[in-house]
């Protein structure tokens, strides 16, 4: 096992985060995706290097409940919902 890349702080924000369902990471380790039970995802672009601190952006998909997310290749990620398969571009 080697290690590949870590996410500064992003166990702190998880553990603040008492509706999170789901916690996931791109392919090419530059994406952690957390997706509430509804409503909120949350988008932690990993720090490069000289970066003094890390980018990250929330999206609100209203009442919509998550049953699962996926990433995919091209900096995508798809979001299930009961109702829908919601395709996302970082």
């Amino acid at each position: 096992m080697n290690h590949v890349a870590s996410f500064d702080a992003l166990a702190f924000v998880t553990k603040a985060k008492q509706n999170k369902k789901f916690l996931t990471v791109t392919g090419d380790n530059q994406h952690a995706i957390l997706v509430e039970h509804t409503k909120f995802v949350y988008i932690y672009k990993h720090r490069a290097e000289l970066e003094h601190k890390a980018q990250h952006q929330v999206v609100d998909f209203g009442q919509d409940e998550f049953c699962g997310v996926r990433t995919l290749y091209g900096g995508r990620f798809a979001l299930l919902t009961k109702d829908k398969l919601i395709l996302c571009q970082l």
